[in-house]
């Protein structure tokens, strides 16, 4: 009862300050200074077809998305902002259509806020990482600051949505609650590619696991979400694929292994060979988890799907790259085991370097107002090299809760 009554207190009082949160946004940052362009696109994508009746992916619709930026539909080679995402974020998104953009992205704001730091206590408790609360402040205000993710939050990207979706279907699976977790991998599927291979991966393993539940409650979630969105937009996926075929007209930035071909002037081949040794080598890492059954891989193949798929995308977002959260936070936790004191100091260290100098190449590389192709390369190249270095440690030093119901494999 006393238990009860602690989560409920504790309940309230992050209700309270997320509410707080909302009207100082929207007092001194939404209101005096709209913007978050990304969920804009999506907001009044989601409005025209509740308020005004209209297809999401309609010209009217972008005409009407256009206008909230521009003032008037674009012109030349003004962004376009169409609406190209599947049907069902109209769905998610349909409780704020109600509200003026100003409170619709200040409330959106602080959820994707939420959204971050329940993602990082999520994988704290993966990891067994059982920090105190200086510490868990700093991690915090790391995640929140740590360039992808706070561009994200600038922009209001849907992405920071979908990472802690995957990440609380993750966590569901480590406590054996495959039917919620194929629910939630269904629901985050609004921003597909960021699940192109991490879905699949997860399904191939469940089905050699025997863990039918996930592999049935993520068909029935796909199945059941199909239906609802024909019946509410019956032709979205010719829309939602129409759209999809212009979006290359108006982004020009790729993968960053595109990036760096285009920039040393190597050419396709380039990026079509560093595609297939990054696709091998993830190949390589699900046939030792799945068919030879090396369980104790598995947090390591799951970071590493994360970040070779950020870095072979046919287009991508510096957003996106907060899945990067994961290795990175576990480097933390592995600092801290060996040498507390020296590993919390470089700990420290690490966090100023990773906030500092990426938002540092920004602001060195931008044109204008539109982020350079440049900033795209850095930080997936290191954090796959982070990966390689750190892959005994996944494997081997630390005691990961194990998706098995069993304790990861343990050294000494």
């Amino acid at each position: 009862m006393a238990n009860t009554r602690s989560i409920l207190i504790l309940v309230a009082i992050v209700i309270a300050l997320m509410v707080i949160n909302v009207i100082a946004s929207y007092q001194f940052l939404t209101a005096p200074h709209p913007g978050m362009n990304d969920f804009l696109t999506t907001w009044e994508g989601a409005r025209s077809y509740w308020i005004d009746g209209l297809s999401p992916y309609s010209e009217q619709a972008s005409r009407n998305i256009q206008t909230r930026i521009y003032g008037r539909p674009a012109i030349g080679d003004e962004f376009p902002n169409h609406f190209a995402y599947p049907f069902h974020l109209v769905l998610v998104l349909a409780p704020l259509v109600v509200f003026s953009y100003p409170w619709a992205s200040a409330i959106w704001l602080v959820l994707m806020e939420a959204a971050l730091i329940g993602a990082l206590i999520l994988w704290l408790d993966l990891m067994r990482w059982r920090v105190r609360p200086l510490m868990l402040l700093l991690l915090i205000l790391f995640t929140l600051f740590f360039y992808p993710a706070a561009r994200g939050l600038l922009l209001g990207q849907v992405s920071h949505a979908v990472f802690f979706l995957h990440i609380l279907a993750l966590w569901l699976l480590a406590y054996r609650r495959d039917a919620g977790a194929g629910m939630i991998l269904a629901i985050a599927t609004f921003k597909p590619q960021l699940s192109l291979l991490l879905i699949p991966l997860l399904l191939v393993w469940a089905l050699r696991e025997r863990r039918w539940r996930l592999i049935v409650s993520f068909a029935v979630g796909g199945v059941v979400i199909l239906i609802m969105t024909l019946i509410a937009q019956p032709d979205w996926i010719s829309g939602w694929l129409y759209q999809l075929q212009l979006y290359p007209s108006y982004t020009d930035i790729a993968s960053p292994l595109n990036t760096i071909a285009i920039t040393f002037g190597w050419g396709a081949w380039f990026e079509l060979i560093g595609t297939v040794i990054l696709a091998g080598g993830l190949l390589w890492a699900a046939y030792r988890l799945i068919i030879r059954q090396k369980r104790e891989s598995f947090w390591w193949v799951i970071a590493l799907t994360t970040v070779i798929t950020h870095l072979i995308l046919v287009r991508t977002a510096t957003p996106h790259y907060v899945y990067f959260l994961l290795p990175i936070l576990f480097t933390f936790h592995s600092l801290v085991r060996r040498d507390r004191r020296r590993g919390i100091w470089l700990i420290l260290g690490l966090m100023l370097l990773l906030i500092i100098l990426p938002w540092v190449h920004f602001a060195q590389t931008v044109d204008g107002s539109v982020e350079s192709a440049a900033v795209y390369v850095p930080l997936p190249l290191v954090t796959l090299a982070l990966l390689i270095v750190t892959r005994p440690w996944y494997e081997h030093d630390l005691k990961l809760r194990s998706p098995y119901g069993e304790d990861s494999h343990v050294t000494a």
